[in-house]
């Protein structure tokens, strides 16, 4: 009786300890000297912008590798469309795929992310896209 009973903590702490780790906030480093190019793409019509220059890939990617950003679970509703896309490539292989749902939540590959308060600014993807 007492092996079930420690087998089970033990199986809680380990459960626990891992769900502690998948929502710890983490940093999500993207190596700048490796980034060859964005894309920006626009949710609602469709439009793309590529960016080259080592400076403006800097001020896109520098938000992602200076903070800190919360793993979270899928939204309970369903939702419709996106608003912003970056692509982010290293030669022609893309590096990673970051899709905003909102100005709270993006995600990259299979996980949901929240974004603290003041941390990325969507405004500022709009900005980009319109000149």
């Amino acid at each position: 009786m007492k092996r079930k009973i420690i087998f089970g903590i033990a199986v809680a702490t380990c459960l626990l300890g891992a769900a502690w780790l998948f929502f710890w906030p983490s940093s999500l480093s993207f190596p700048i000297e490796h980034i060859t190019r964005i894309e920006l793409w626009d949710g609602s019509n469709g439009n793309m912008v590529e960016f080259t220059d080592p400076a403006q890939i800097q001020t896109i990617i520098d938000p992602f590798n200076e903070n800190r950003f919360r793993r979270t679970v899928r939204p309970p509703i369903a939702r419709a469309g996106w608003s912003y896309r970056l692509r982010i490539f290293q030669g022609e292989e893309t590096v990673a795929d970051i899709v905003f749902l909102s100005g709270e939540r993006f995600i990259i590959g299979a996980f949901y992310y929240n974004i603290p308060r003041n941390v990325i600014d969507l405004d500022f993807y709009r900005e980009l896209l319109s000149n």
